[in-house]
């Protein structure tokens, strides 16, 4: 992913989280793309928005999940069309 396709944000966590995650030697920005990324993969997998493939199309998600190593199949099988 390039640079102009990144956006920076603020997050504040909890620091009990934070100490967590530290000490389980995570990488805190690494951490947070990995789980925001699955979690959108898995809610568009699930159905929980509808029309997924729309949305992927429309964000380029595509690139993204296959960078992250995520098979999504509401967005590969047609079969499953959403809402």
């Amino acid at each position: 992913m390039s640079k102009e396709d990144l956006v920076e944000v603020t997050v504040k966590l909890p620091r009990g989280v934070v100490d967590f995650l530290t000490d389980m030697g995570e990488n805190l920005e690494e951490y947070i793309v990995y789980t925001i990324v699955h979690d959108i993969a898995a809610g568009l997998d699930a159905d929980a928005w509808c029309l997924p493939k729309y949305w992927v199309k429309k964000h380029n998600l595509g690139p993204i999940f296959q960078q992250h190593k995520i098979s999504v199949s509401s967005y590969i099988n047609p079969a499953k069309p959403g809402c």
